[in-house]
């Protein structure tokens, strides 16, 4: 028997995530919310990130809410994620302007940091996707530009 037909699952999803319906959504809509958090890990952050999670919400936006969910979710990580860069990206230029090694030393801890939470919460993501949860980011990582 598969996870899917598992009753007590479908149970468990049911009373948990009415958020979405209430219906437990098929394997295929979960592989296709998945790819939307795992295209924008592998495109990278800032500069083809928006493409997979985009084109995912532009396809499947009215045939599935879960999907519609996670890939709006994976946008607007990818969407939040460059304004974090644009803004570090300023304060390097601010304390460059006294020591360009000092801006290096601050700015690639901050940078790499950024990138490790923002991968974490889009694999966090992917993962709840694959399993037919639904996981809410927080809002600091990821500001609600796309529902």
């Amino acid at each position: 028997m598969t996870v899917m037909g598992d009753p007590s699952r479908r149970r468990h999803v049911l009373q948990r995530y009415p958020r979405w319906g209430g219906q437990v959504p098929s394997r295929s809509e979960e592989m296709t919310a998945m790819i939307a958090y795992v295209g924008a890990i592998v495109l990278g952050l800032i500069l083809l990130g928006q493409l997979v999670p985009l084109v995912v919400y532009l396809s499947r936006r009215h045939a599935s809410p879960f999907v519609r969910y996670h890939a709006a979710q994976a946008l607007n990580v990818t969407l939040t994620f460059p304004l974090y860069t644009l803004s570090a990206a300023i304060v390097g230029v601010l304390i460059a302007l006294d020591s360009r090694v000092a801006a290096l030393a601050v700015m690639l801890p901050i940078a790499a940091i950024g990138w490790v939470l923002t991968a974490r919460h889009l694999t966090r993501g992917a993962s709840a996707a694959e399993h037919g949860e639904i996981v809410e980011l927080p809002h600091w990582i990821c500001s609600p530009f796309v529902r």
